[in-house]
């Protein structure tokens, strides 16, 4: 009985064993994830147009947390920065591993090379022989300082950086990798920020041709926030094809207006004077309708292609609305009178002299509508107050007592 039991107890136990065995090698497996050591750079831009631009930046080395178990007792790395771009200007230990470490043997090396192109080389080593470092920290910093002239630079340029190498000691217990991911590079770069646009200025949202005689001239000008570096750009004009069925447009411009066809043009502006353009006519627009019918047609104007290096930036926009109302025709000798066209659902009829009175009168005869001494040159019809339908209008103005002029009126 003893023995069957010490069996059973034995059977049991030994499921547990295996467990905590299994346990113990995932944690010794996950104790030994590999590192990867990482390059981080505080900033990857600096702004080319900004005067006050601050130069200076730090070279972060990340090899992520470390354990005592780890034992790491010493470390060399070895970075590579583009030669001519920046000057490297030593290194920081505060809140880093490096800090641990033994001042005494740490050694700071910063290697120029010879070669028109290629990369300085960036060395520190540091050991600490009394016990191991750890921590989740940054390895170590270096810091440097952009070395471009801002002032006279001619286009957007970059410093790279990579690491080349890290020994973290014969000691150390933990894989890490001898291949690094790419480094990082720190470019001089334009923020296109918003107050840096070129805008085209001057120009409404809506415009409106009320008649065939009629030129609607649209001057666009151009308003230039920041002119550091700006040498060109261009104004492009556009209009879908199917709306000239009902304008026609002509485009000038002191400058090379360049026609791709008849639904764009571009005004390439290259002379430039920075020291005082500011509002700026770039074109001008001529308009003409070309037919009675009641429609709304669209042009594009946008600001592009200033530039690479320009402290201007593209992407003002302006989409304009150009409403045609519908002319109405009128059958009748209006001798001295005039139809001004529709507005929205007024009509206007005009005259040199005032008038004494009017009547409106429906194909049937009835009459619609007596005013009786308007005492005014011109009368306005209200179409919303009108069936859809053909009427006359009898009007008898001051010189002309005795005579009624029938003008015949469509109204849709």
């Amino acid at each position: 009985m003893k023995k069957r039991l010490v069996k059973i107890i034995t059977k049991l136990i030994t499921p547990l064993i295996w467990l905590l065995l299994l346990c113990s090698s995932q944690m010794r497996v996950e104790a030994q994830d590999t590192i990867v050591p990482k390059l981080i750079l505080s900033k990857t831009e600096v702004d080319i147009c900004n005067k006050t631009i601050d130069r200076d930046f730090t070279l972060s080395i990340d090899i992520g947390s470390i354990s005592k178990a780890d034992s790491l007792i010493g470390a060399e790395i070895v970075v590579l920065c583009r030669k001519g771009k920046v000057q490297m200007t030593g290194y920081l230990t505060m809140g880093t591993l490096f800090e641990q470490f033994d001042p005494y043997y740490v050694d700071y090396q910063y290697k120029k090379t010879d070669k028109t192109y290629g990369y300085d080389t960036l060395i520190l080593q540091g050991t600490n022989i009394l016990t191991y470092v750890s921590g989740n920290m940054k390895l170590v910093h270096f810091t440097g300082k952009m070395l471009m002239d801002v002032d006279a630079i001619d286009c957007v340029d970059c410093a790279d950086f990579a690491i080349e190498s890290v020994y973290l000691g014969s000691d150390f217990k933990r894989p890490y990798m001898s291949e690094y991911p790419d480094g990082g590079a720190l470019c001089l770069v334009n923020k296109n920020l918003p107050e840096r646009k070129i805008s085209i200025a001057q120009i409404e949202k809506t415009y409106k041709i009320d008649s065939l005689e009629n030129i609607l001239k649209l001057d666009f000008f151009v308003e230039v926030a920041n002119k550091k570096n700006l040498k060109n750009f261009n104004v492009e004009l556009s209009i879908e094809e199917k709306f000239l069925e009902n304008i026609t447009i002509d485009v000038y411009s002191d400058n090379v207006v360049k026609k791709i066809n008849d639904t764009s043009w571009i005004v390439n502006v290259d002379n430039i004077d920075t020291a005082s353009i500011n509002l700026t006519k770039i074109l001008t627009a001529e308009i003409v309708r070309k037919n009675k019918d009641s429609s709304k047609v669209y042009l594009t104007a946008e600001v592009k292609d200033i530039n690479e290096c320009s402290c201007s930036m593209n992407g003002d926009i302006k989409n304009i609305e150009i409403e045609l109302p519908k002319i109405v025709s009128i059958v009748g000798e209006l001798d001295e009178g005039i139809l001004i066209i529709e507005k929205d659902d007024i009509i206007i009829l005009k005259f040199n002299d005032d008038i004494i009175d009017y009547k409106v009168i429906d194909l049937n005869g009835s009459e619609i509508r007596v005013i009786e001494r308007v005492g005014k040159s011109e009368l306005i019809f209200d179409k919303t107050q009108f069936v859809s339908g053909v009427y006359f209008i009898r009007i008898r103005t001051n010189n002309k007592i005795k005579n009624l002029q029938d003008i015949k009126l469509i109204i849709n």
